[in-house]
């Protein structure tokens, strides 16, 4: 499940055309590590601020475990897929940069989409996952909980990067 919810929308960005004006920015510190303290503030940012949207979730529905563990996994598999946008450009909105086009990239989030309605409506997933099929209310519910990334990166990517 990692391999196309996560890894292939994280490859397609790499493949995102370079923004226009990068060569204008002074080229970072060769002694500066890859990851620099600003990348990790916004990694383990968004990290905690997903872990505990996607934990609320649960805890709604935990009257019913296997919904509340449905529930959960869609909202967290939509955090994926949302959250791409948040990297496409660490210094520009995610709203200007989210609709460049990238055709691997729709691919892979057109993949990572799929393999999150295998895993809910299949009867291998029901099976080896104990999720139950869900219906519009769960999704849109997810969803709109998913959605809340791009707001969150905007404000951590304006706090750490302005």
């Amino acid at each position: 499940l990692n391999i196309v919810l996560e890894d292939m929308p994280a490859i397609a960005l790499g493949l995102d055309p370079p923004e226009k004006d990068v060569m204008k920015r002074p080229p970072r510190d060769p002694g500066e590590p890859f990851l620099t303290r600003d990348i990790w503030s916004l990694i383990l940012g968004l990290g905690s601020f997903t872990a505990l949207m996607s934990l609320s979730v649960f805890i709604i529905h935990f009257a019913h475990l296997s919904l509340a563990r449905t529930a959960t996994f869609l909202t967290f598999a939509m955090f994926v897929i949302f959250n791409v946008f948040n990297f496409r450009s660490l210094y520009k909105s995610t709203f200007k940069t989210a609709f460049k086009p990238n055709k691997y990239l729709a691919l892979a989030l057109l993949g990572s989409l799929a393999l999150t309605l295998i895993s809910i409506y299949s009867p291998a997933g029901i099976h080896v996952f104990k999720f139950e099929p869900i219906g519009f209310k769960i999704w849109l519910f997810s969803a709109l909980i998913a959605l809340s990334i791009l707001p969150a990166g905007e404000i951590l990517k304006k706090s750490i990067f302005s």
